[in-house]
């Protein structure tokens, strides 16, 4: 992806952002912590149920970090914590969606 060709952003991310703002004056801290489980056989769980989970454990940390990012680069000040979980680096059968959705995050793979 070419520089000028940024990806669409999700206004309510946007909006939450701008929010905390108005309210607090600043950002500090973004902490990405957000998740939930999931228990399933791989030829079980869904593709719906399997991009739910990306999008809980993946776009959505991405998508508030791309939205904080501009703040916290004007003010030269602030920090994002990417919370992940031992379930990303040792699964178990029955927990590899959750597992995969985890992975992927504590990777780097969102930025």
């Amino acid at each position: 992806m070419r520089r000028s060709q940024r990806p669409p952003r999700d206004p309510s991310h946007d909006e939450a952002v701008a929010e905390v703002i108005a309210r607090r004056g600043r950002i500090d801290i973004l902490v990405n912590n957000a998740g939930r489980s999931h228990v399933g056989a791989v030829e079980e769980t869904g593709e719906a149920e399997q991009r739910a989970l990306f999008e809980v454990h993946f776009f959505g940390p991405a998508a508030l970090t791309r939205a904080a990012l501009p703040h916290l680069r004007a003010r030269r000040s602030g920090a994002i914590v990417q919370v992940s979980s031992m379930g990303g680096r040792l699964s178990f059968a029955g927990i590899s969606a959750y597992s995969a959705t985890r992975w992927a995050p504590s990777q780097g793979c969102v930025f």
